[in-house]
Parts: structure tokens; C-alpha cells; sequence
């Protein structure tokens, strides 16, 4: 065996070794990446965002029904008969135009009952200025004058009184019992002059009373001729007529009105009930926009001019808003829509990056490092305290610095220290 053949057993030992080497290697390579890469399946995977200072900005939506500012509620003083209704609801009508013909008979008969309750009226007037006046001053001056000369003569007797006790011939209580009763009458003065005054008040405000009574009543009657003269009931203006509630041989009485008339004229405007916590952002004066929704999305120009209480729910508001003139004809739908800048912070977080737990709000932070195989990422988790938001940010007013990326959404729960996979 020559020396080639002994080494060649020695060489071929040597290759496997180290192809086995090789393989072992490569095993573990494979090994490293693929457990690298498992583990990094099971990490949650998140977005996040820079942070820094900006404003919010508030966005308000609210729908309600457009009406017109002025709603004409027609009551008559009348009892009549219904002839005829020339309208029907929803009719446009001008100034002017005939909404009900009525019996002229009737009304007749309603002025003559308006002219009798007149007398009567001026009798009441008539007896308030007799009984109430001048027998009261009688009467008052007639007692004053006997409360006067008794207080006299009793001031007179007490004046002797006096000298007498001063000179220990009468006793101190028969003293002070004739002062007393000079003090009773001086009481009763006094408050004779308040009754008086005050009856004298109340009968003024009787007079007023019975002479604002006369001139309705003169007002009534006046009306009545005025509809004797033509006995039709017109349209006082322009508007859409929303309701009617006598029909042809009905009789009127003042329980309802007659009819509802919308006076197109007078403008329209917007009542939109919005929740407590969006109305605080809205302010007398705000410019709004609002849209017709069932008149093809048109956009008008509104300004708020009334915000209170909605009836029988306090927990929302109501905001009426002024509307720009338009061919409107009120029930339309709407939908006011303002944005208005509420604050401004050093910091602002998308509203996505706050979560809450038993200790407050908090966000969590993206931290990176360099890791074997290159980047890592891990976030921690930062207690914050918050301020005012709008439709997308959160203002934040300590915890933070504003130079941090925070956490904006993950695939899965997240805790401190939470070693993560960051989505491009």
C-alpha cells in the first residue's frame, strides 16, 4: 500500500466530517430563521402614527323639519254658520283670497248679544265709580273725622292725667291705661288711612279693568259689522294653508281656530334637536349650513338663533336656525351641519390610540431597537390624561412628550412591554 492509499481513508473522513458540519449548520440556520419567523407569527401585528400639536375640530350633524317663523292661528269671537270653504289644506294662498263664506243671519244675531254684554259692561263701570268711589269717601271721611275728635278728647284727658300722676294724685296704671288707649286710637288711624289707600288702589285697577273690558268689547263689535259687512273670512297673507277645522255647515266657536295658515313670507327656519354634549358646542349667532334633503341636497345658509331645552327631554337640546330665502314651502327635511375649531394642544392623538382601563386612559408607545436580525419593535404602555375631542382626535394634556409614534390599531390584545410586528 503506497502512501496515497493510506491517506485517502483519512481525506475521505475529513469531507464527511465536514459536510456534516455543513449540514449541522445549516439546520441550525434554518432552524434559527424559521423559529424567528414562527415567533414573529404570534406577535401582534399594529399600525402607529407620529404625534405632535394641532387643533380639533369639531363636526355637528343634526336633522330636523323646516317651518316657517310665522304660523297664523285664525280664531273668531263669532257663532255662525259655515256656507261655504273655498280652500283645502296645502292650498298656496294670497293676501286676500276667500277662505270661508258664513252666514250673515247668524253673525247679526252674535252682534246684537255683543251689544247687550257692552251695556251691561258700562253698568258694572258705572256702579264701580258710585259704590267704590264716592261711598268709600264718605264713608272713610266720616270715620276719620269721629277717630280724629275721639283721639283729641282722649290727648286732652291725658294730659290732666298726667299733671294729676305727676302730683301723686292719681295712680301710675290709671296713668298708663289713658295712654293706651291713646295709642289704640292712634293705631286705628293709621291703619284706616292704609285701608283707605289701599281700597282706593284696588278700585283704580277696577276702573282699568272694567274700562279695557269695555273697549274688547267695543273691539269685538267692530269686527263683527266689519264681517256683517261682507260675512268672509279672507286670508290675512301670503302662506300655505296647514290646517283647517270647520267644513261646510259646521258652526264657529272660538274653542279652535278656524284655520293654520303658514305665512310663507315671514321666512323659514330649522328646529333640530341635537344631544346635550353636541349642542355645548354650538353658540347663538353660528354660522350653519343646511341641506334639503327631499329637494334634491340643496345647501342654504342658516344662522342659530334660539338653543333650549327640548320639552319634556332634558337631555337634548333644541337649536332653531334663520334660513337664507328660498323656494321653500316648510316640512322639508334638513340636516344642519357646522364645524367649528374647539381648542388647540401640544399634543393630539388619533382617537383610535386611547384605551381605558380600572386606572384611566393610556396609549401605548412603539419603542425600536436593533435586534440580531435586524429591527425589533415592543411598545410600552403610557397613562395619559385627556382633554376635549372631535370626530378623530383626542387632545392630550400630560403623559405624553409629542415626539412618540403611538399605537393606532393591533390585530390583537396588547400589554407593557408587548414585543410587536409593525404593519408598513
Amino acid at each position: 500500500m503506497n502512501i496515497y492509499e493510506t491517506k485517502k481513508p483519512i481525506v475521505n473522513r475529513k469531507k464527511k466530517i465536514l459536510n456534516l458540519a455543513k449540514i449541522f449548520l445549516g439546520i441550525i440556520i434554518v432552524l434559527t430563521f424559521f423559529s424567528k419567523s414562527f415567533y414573529s407569527w404570534t406577535l401582534p401585528k399594529v399600525r402607529a402614527e407620529n404625534i405632535g400639536a394641532g387643533s380639533l375640530t369639531k363636526e355637528i350633524i343634526g336633522e330636523g323639519i323646516v317651518e316657517v317663523k310665522d304660523r297664523i292661528e285664525h280664531y273668531v269671537s263669532v257663532t255662525a254658520q259655515i256656507k261655504e270653504v273655498k280652500v283645502h289644506v296645502g292650498d298656496r294662498v294670497r293676501k286676500g283670497d276667500i277662505i270661508m263664506v258664513l252666514a250673515k243671519e247668524d253673525i247679526e244675531k252674535e252682534l246684537e248679544r255683543k251689544n247687550i254684554e257692552l251695556s251691561e259692561l258700562k253698568l258694572e263701570y258705572d256702579n264701580i265709580l258710585s259704590n267704590k268711589e264716592i261711598n268709600s269717601i264718605n264713608t272713610y271721611n266720616q270715620r276719620l273725622k269721629e277717630l280724629e275728635e275721639d283721639l283729641s278728647y282722649k290727648e286732652k284727658d291725658l294730659v290732666i292725667y298726667k299733671a294729676l300722676y305727676e302730683q301723686g294724685a292719681e295712680s301710675k296704671n290709671t296713668f298708663e291705661a289713658k295712654e293706651r288707649e291713646c295709642n289704640s286710637i292712634r293705631t286705628k288711624l293709621d291703619n284706616l288711612k292704609k285701608e283707605f289707600e289701599q281700597g282706593q288702589q284696588n278700585s283704580l285697577r277696577d276702573i282699568e279693568a272694567a274700562k279695557l273690558s269695555i273697549a274688547k268689547k267695543e273691539l269685538e263689535i267692530r269686527d263683527i259689522k266689519e264681517d256683517i259687512e261682507n260675512s268672509l273670512i279672507l286670508s290675512p297673507s301670503e302662506g300655505i294653508m296647514k290646517e283647517i277645522n270647520f267644513k261646510k255647515g259646521m258652526i264657529l266657536n272660538d274653542s279652535d281656530p278656524v284655520y293654520i295658515l303658514d305665512n310663507v313670507n315671514s321666512g323659514f327656519q330649522m328646529r333640530v334637536d341635537l344631544d346635550s354634549g353636541k349642542s355645548q358646542y354650538i353658540n347663538l349667532g353660528d354660522e350653519v349650513q343646511i341641506i334639503i334633503k327631499n329637494r334634491g341636497d340643496i345647501t342654504l345658509d342658516g344662522q342659530v338663533k334660539a338653543i333650549g331645552d327640548k320639552k319634556d327631554d332634558y337631555s337634548k337640546k333644541t337649536i332653531i336656525a334663520d334660513l337664507d330665502q328660498a323656494d321653500l314651502l316648510g316640512g322639508e327635511t334638513g340636516e344642519l351641519y357646522l364645524k367649528k375649531k374647539i381648542g388647540s394642544y401640544d399634543i393630539i392623538v388619533p382617537r383610535s390610540a386611547i384605551g381605558k382601563d380600572s386606572e384611566g386612559e393610556y396609549v401605548f408607545v412603539l419603542e425600536e431597537r436593533e435586534g440580531p436580525l435586524g429591527k425589533e419593535y415592543e411598545v410600552s404602555k403610557r397613562k395619559v390624561t385627556i382633554g376635549e375631542s372631535d370626530n378623530s382626535y383626542i387632545g392630550i394634556r400630560s403623559g405624553l412628550l409629542g415626539s412618540e409614534k403611538v399605537v393606532v390599531s393591533s390585530n390583537k390584545s396588547l400589554f407593557d412591554r408587548n414585543s410587536v410586528i409593525l404593519e408598513k
